[in-house]
């Protein structure tokens, strides 16, 4: 998917990075034998944006192809679950919701500790949540949205030799159920698949502070050569922990570029993007066992050549979860 289409779900994603993750804990919570371990968390998202390309009932209709739609909201609600299974002393299965900066899936796989070496963790993804509109391109009468098979395959690389430097790897296919747009136009064709590598290292600051600065970059190799792209980015992540709250905040920015004029606009794409957000979570609020609180804001802006690919976005969130 190019980076200017999933430009909103990008951020919103990593706005929501934290909840996807498990909450802290101490050993009285988790004693040494315990094999089952996991969270639930339910909540509402609050967004407002301009894009263009987002599938929902509040931006169905746009009224002009040369600009940013005109802004839009949508409140729904968040259920987010992470489930654990020690099998051996270093190896564990786990299913859930990671949610990050490639996009909102269910995931299951297997994590393996080495020791020294690292931690490497294979699993199978599958985004159902993923959709697109048939043709995005269609002014002053309501645009239909359809379902897209996105599934694919990560590679953790963490702890690597002993280091701060972790490494991760994806595959992702996509096929659109219908792809209107495509079928007009050979070189705005949407199925494809991306890879890509993020490389970062996490260093500590302190007791319960940490930043990891990483770079990734993607290859979008899509049936049309004009949605076909290379993008680059740089992501900064700050982590402060104590044992009442965390706070994780990232700020990111990059750049796309595609392959091919786009057949409507006589121009080859390029977008900028910049984003960030923060999640301040509570643990143990007012005493109440395994239960925390998570409240977060975030933003994020694409300016692109073309101007009906730029957007903005505001987000709010809040979500309740139970520990077990």
């Amino acid at each position: 998917m190019p980076l200017s289409r999933t430009l909103f779900k990008t951020w919103f994603a990593m706005l929501l990075l934290v909840l996807a993750a498990p909450p802290h804990s101490n050993a009285a919570d988790n004693p040494p034998d315990a094999r089952f371990s996991g969270n639930i968390q339910l909540g509402a998202m609050w967004s407002n944006s301009t894009n263009q390309l987002r599938v929902y009932d509040t931006n169905e209709t746009t009224d002009d192809l040369n600009r940013q739609a005109d802004s839009y909201n949508i409140v729904f609600p968040i259920v987010l679950f992470d489930l654990k299974y020690r099998v051996k002393d270093k190896t564990t299965l786990h299913a859930g919701t990671p949610i990050d900066e490639y996009g909102i899936r269910l995931n299951a796989g297997v994590a393996h500790n080495l020791g020294d070496p690292g931690q490497l963790d294979f699993s199978i993804f599958w985004s159902p949540m993923h959709e697109e509109w048939q043709d995005p391109y269609i002014a002053g009468r309501d645009r239909e949205g359809t379902s897209a098979f996105d599934a694919g395959l990560e590679l953790k690389y963490t702890r690597i030799m002993g280091t701060g430097f972790q490494f991760r790897g994806l595959y992702n296919y996509i096929d659109l159920d219908k792809d209107l747009i495509g079928e007009r136009f050979e070189d705005l064709q949407r199925d494809g698949t991306k890879y890509t590598a993020n490389i970062g290292y996490a260093l500590s600051l302190n007791q319960g502070n940490r930043i990891v600065p990483a770079l990734d970059f993607t290859r979008g190799q899509m049936d049309g050569a004009s949605n076909s792209y290379n993008s680059y980015r740089v992501l900064l992540n700050f982590v402060r922990f104590t044992r009442q709250y965390m706070l994780n905040a990232y700020i990111g920015g990059g750049t796309a570029t595609y392959d091919k004029e786009h057949p409507l606009y006589g121009k080859t794409r390029q977008d900028n993007s910049i984003g960030g957000f923060a999640i301040l979570t509570w643990f143990k609020p007012f005493d109440w066992q395994r239960i925390f609180l998570s409240l977060g804001a975030g933003a994020g802006y694409s300016d692109a050549n073309i101007d009906f690919y730029d957007s903005r976005s505001f987000s709010t969130l809040f979500s309740v979860g139970y520990k077990f």
